[in-house]
């Protein structure tokens, strides 16, 4: 029984559609440099295929199977494999551009000699040669019997590419793509490429670390088909660090801020921390204490679902820090007298009055001021901070300080804390009864000072000067200049200020005391006139023939209480004298 022509003409439609399907399909392109320039000589491999680029930069491989091709290519010697990857269709001419990679060295991309031209001649025919007959009909050929068709081949694989980005659409790098029972990691740029897949509605998953996403997208697969499908991560990268932050003797820390870009944590009990779905990328670790912070502690990659652990050690004190200036009652600065104790630690104010205690641990601190043998407690109390530094001035209520400078010390003598020096309140041959000096000073003349006695004696000018006080302004000698009462220079002996010796301390009412520096003077003459002037008026010798009276020749620093000055002193007179110590 014969078909009828339509089942006929149908079955060879299918016959033709099925030999089509399995036709081999062509690359063609050109290969230019990083300028857009052809390139000549370039060997382009695809499909198991090489040729080489002509002059125009053109290539073309024929003959190549359906499938996913990967394009390598050669040129003076070197190679780069996998700069492309593409699929072809049966009997599809496929059209793919390619740019020279810098690696294989474009600064010779003009070296290359040209191309040899051949030329073809065209065939010349003679009289002689024989002129070919028209070829006979063929004879009418019997219409053969229809056969059956071949089953229909099973349908081919297709494949599927992409990138897969976040959701800042920069690349994803290590991520498994998983369709169907097959599965692909992207790579450094987020590429992937999956092939042999049979044609199907596939659903696609993602996988990296211990975090799975299931079916962020689905993908529609035909015979023979590349499909192209970008891809976004929906969820965080998954990227954690962990660990526990010590000080610098490996105590663990509690309260203290990790930060990690723009996360942050605090650290608890034992100094843990932990913060999670951080970027992937190189990222450095800071870490804040109270009001600092240490930049760059630590360095580290981080890769898709990783979890790492970073023990840290903290590079900044952990203790809190108090600092202010001590004050007398008066309100004044106590400088180099107090010592202020807190938290264990022990520090003496400076010349300005101020302390500043560090280190200190984190809670409620107590202060104490400590001078010699006597002690406030409990000054005041402060809660400290990690890292915290608290500004508090602290005052001093203790009645032992004198003008808040001198330390009585109760038994007739006092220390100058500014100077370290003590001093006894009353003169040599007088007594202290508590309250003032009792009985007469002993005088001497500067060649027959007492000697240095159990570390007392007699102070130099510039310890000297350091007991004149200026009720008016507050200032002290040692704060000046040396004040001098020269009875040689008129000029020097004009008084702008007036010191005298601070009476609270120094009850004793004698006027005039020795110092143990010897004044440098020259000899000078004095008339009958000038001996009656108060302070004497010096003149010289040459100006006055017939001189009544000679000037002493050796001088002393004495100490004038009344005018509170210093200024010299005849050797021979008789002045009292007022010891000093350099203990305490």
């Amino acid at each position: 029984m014969e078909l009828p022509s339509s089942v006929f003409s149908f079955l060879a439609r299918k016959a033709a559609d099925l030999l089509k399907k399995s036709e081999p399909g062509t690359l063609t392109g050109t290969v230019r440099d990083f300028a857009g320039r052809p390139v000549f000589g370039v060997e382009v491999t695809a499909g198991g295929k090489t040729v080489c680029t002509a002059k125009s930069g053109r290539y073309a491989i024929g003959d190549l199977p359906p499938s996913v091709l990967q394009i390598d290519l050669s040129y003076l010697g070197k190679t780069e494999t996998n700069i492309e990857q593409t699929s072809i269709s049966a009997g599809q001419k496929l059209e793919l551009n390619l740019e020279l990679p810098a690696s294989l060295d474009p600064s010779k991309y003009n070296s290359v000699p040209e191309p040899i031209q051949i030329q073809l001649v065209p065939e010349i025919r003679t009289a002689l040669d024989p002129v070919p007959l028209a070829a006979p009909a063929p004879p009418p050929v019997a219409p053969t019997p229809a056969l059956p068709l071949p089953p229909l081949p099973p349908a081919e694989p297709g494949s599927i590419t992409g990138f897969l980005r976040d959701s800042d659409g920069n690349p994803v790098i290590g991520v498994e793509v998983i369709v169907g029972k097959k599965s692909a990691r992207t790579a450094k740029s987020g590429k992937y490429a999956i092939v042999d897949l049979p044609p199907n509605t596939y659903n696609i998953d993602l996988s990296f670390g211990d975090k799975t996403e299931k079916n962020i997208a689905q993908a529609l697969i035909q015979s023979e088909q590349t499909l192209e499908k970008d891809l976004r991560l929906p969820i965080p990268l998954g990227g954690a660090v962990t660990g526990i932050v010590r000080d610098s003797a490996g105590n663990p820390v509690v309260g203290a801020e990790v930060i990690i870009g723009s996360r942050k944590t605090l650290t608890g009990k034992p100094g843990k921390y932990a913060l999670n779905d951080l970027p992937i990328s190189t990222l450095q670790i800071d870490l804040s204490l109270g009001d600092k912070t240490e930049k760059k502690v630590e360095e580290f990659s981080i890769q898709v679902g990783q979890v790492l652990e970073k023990n840290l050690r903290l590079p900044i004190s952990l203790g809190g820090a108090i600092t202010g200036v001590v004050r007398g009652s008066d309100g004044g600065p106590l400088p180099r007298i107090i010592e202020v104790f807190a938290g264990g630690k022990t520090v003496p104010t400076d010349n300005s009055g101020k302390y500043r205690i560090t280190d200190l641990p984190p809670g409620l601190v107590q202060i104490d001021l400590l001078y010699f043998d006597q002690k406030e407690s409990n000054v005041e109390q402060l809660l400290v901070k990690l890292g915290q530094t608290l500004e508090q001035d602290l005052v001093c209520s203790m009645t032992a300080l004198i003008h808040g400078r001198y330390f009585d010390h109760g038994d007739g003598t006092v220390t100058d804390m500014v100077n370290q020096l003590r001093w006894k309140r009353c003169c040599e041959g007088q007594t202290w009864d508590g309250k003032t000096c009792v009985g007469e000073a002993t005088k001497y003349t500067w060649n027959n000072l007492p000697k240095p006695s159990n570390g007392w004696r007699v102070p130099t000018v510039k310890e000297a000067n350091t007991l004149l006080y200026c009720g008016s302004t507050g200032e002290w000698g040692d704060s000046l200049v040396v004040p001098i009462y020269n009875m040689f220079d008129t000029k020097s002996s004009r008084v702008t200020k007036f010191f005298t010796v601070d009476r609270d301390v120094f009850a004793d009412i004698e006027s005039l005391t020795w110092t143990s520096t010897e004044y440098q003077t020259t000899e000078y003459q004095i008339t009958k006139y000038a001996c009656d002037q108060y302070p004497p008026t010096p003149v010289k010798c040459d100006q006055y023939p017939t001189p009544v009276k000679t000037c002493a020749t050796k001088y002393a620093w004495v100490v004038y209480r009344s005018i509170g000055r210093l200024g010299p002193g005849d050797a021979h007179s008789l002045n009292a004298v007022r010891v000093v110590s350099s203990s305490q």
